[in-house]
Order: C-alpha cells, then structure tokens, then sequence
C-alpha cells in the first residue's frame, strides 16, 4: 500500500455518514441483576408502561446449548411481545460467547479432544443461527463485532434495514459479557452481562428515534464510557433525556428524540 493510501485510511470522515430515523415500538433486556420491563423501568426511572403481550419462554434446546451471554440474547429476544410476519434480525456482540474459545484453547494446550458443542458454536454467528432456528424465522439474519462500537454499528445496520425495506420490521439483539479471568488486563472497565432486544419499524406507536453519525472531536475521540453503548442507549430510550451521543475512536454517535 502506498503512503498516500496509508494516510487516507487513517484519515477520519470529514462530513456526517447518516441521518436516519426509526421507531422503537417493543423493547426487552436481560441481565444477571434485573429481568422483566418492570425492573428496567425502575432502573431507568421511567413511568410504568402497559403491560405486553405475553412472551413466549426460550427453549429448553437453546437453553441446554446456550452460556450466559447467548441465554441473555435468547431471553431479551423471547421477552418480546409477539410480531406479526418475521423480521429482519440483526446481533451484535463485541465478544460473543468469548468463554467457548477460551475452553477450546485450553483444550488444545492440554492436547485434549475439542468439544464439539464449543468448537461448532464458537464462531461469531453461531448464536443468531441458534436462534434464528428455534424461533422459526427465515427472514435472514446478520452478526456484527465492531470492537467498543458493536452496539452502535448494530444500531446502524437496523436502521438502515428499516429505512432500505420499511414494510419489514428489524429486531436488533445485542449481547455481551466482559472477558473472563485470564484476560481481565483488556476487559472494558464498561461491559457488564446484557441482552436487549429493540424492534424497530418506520413507524409505529413506539418513541421515534433520530440517529446521526459526525465525525468525532480530536479531544474526545475514543472517551471512555461511564456503561456500556446498549445500557445508555435504553436509558436515553426509557428515561427523560433529549439526546444521547457516544464518541468512539472515529465518531460520534447521536440520537435525539423525534416528534
């Protein structure tokens, strides 16, 4: 590669990427500390909302197979209230179920014989496979690992989906964990076990949303953040705030509330 190409792919954007806008008409989180709307909704300090539809449990076969991370998935994906056809499913995940390949090394290091169960679930879409097999969707889905920014490109991909098809409704899944024991010198001092669910439609009787993408600031590019992008995401989703941004290594993610 040449120096002057080097230098472009180092550059940063000089002007806004997208301004999209969607409607969030269902949501449901998972973690090891709250489950149910009720207890997000507190933690949040937001008003109670109507009761939902109820929601359909998560199977016994995904529960045998699934660790924490993919149960939390599973569990914000089955707590949502039942949909009409079959969306779109968009995951995201910084690290996936990172604990099967960590059992795998060991594996290899003690020359003993690799799981099978791990190694065909390690890869990074093996959980959306997973899923997407036991809720009988066919619609296709998507997995992405985009580093700190995993959530906020999931967010992008579903928007995008929405505004490219908007009779089709997406779901977005994100799930994390931090990193186990051995690798506790890289953990993001932010992650913390989460599933969450959004559904997202072009319109609907959820809270619109508008999504900017700016070109970060150089004093405040890649800020570390005080929780995790999909914790303060549903809390500017849930609670009383106008507008919510994240800076990442590279830019600046923004949604504010719609009218």
């Amino acid at each position: 590669m040449s120096e002057t190409a080097t230098e472009l792919t180092r550059s940063r954007p000089t002007a806004p990427e997208a301004r999209l806008r969607f409607q969030v008409t269902d949501w449901m989180a998972a973690s090891p500390e709250r489950r149910g709307r009720a207890a997000w909704l507190d933690w949040a300090g937001a008003p109670a909302q109507p009761a939902a539809d109820a929601a359909a449990p998560v199977p016994a076969s995904l529960r045998r197979r699934l660790r924490q991370a993919g149960l939390l998935a599973a569990e914000a994906l089955f707590g949502l209230a039942p949909l009409t056809g079959q969306p779109r499913l968009v995951f995201c995940s910084r690290h996936g179920e990172f604990q099967r390949n960590l059992n795998l090394l060991r594996q290899l290091v003690a020359e003993e014989p690799l799981s099978p169960t791990d190694f065909s679930l390690s890869v990074h879409n093996a959980i959306a496979g997973l899923i997407s097999i036991a809720s009988g969707n066919r619609a296709g889905h998507t997995a992405i690992a985009a580093g700190r920014e995993s959530f906020q490109a999931g967010l992008l991909e579903a928007a995008v989906l929405v505004k490219a098809a908007p009779e089709q409704p997406v779901v977005l899944v994100h799930y994390d964990e931090p990193l186990p024991t051995p690798f506790e010198p890289f953990r993001d001092p932010a992650e913390t076990p989460i599933g969450l669910a959004l559904v997202l439609k072009a319109a609907g009787s959820g809270p619109a949303v508008t999504m900017t993408l700016e070109p970060a600031r150089e004093e405040k590019a890649g800020t570390e953040p005080a929780e995790s992008p999909s914790l303060a995401f549903l809390r500017f989703l849930l609670g009383g705030a106008d507008e919510l941004s994240l800076t990442g290594r590279w830019r600046t993610w923004r949604w504010r509330h719609a009218a």
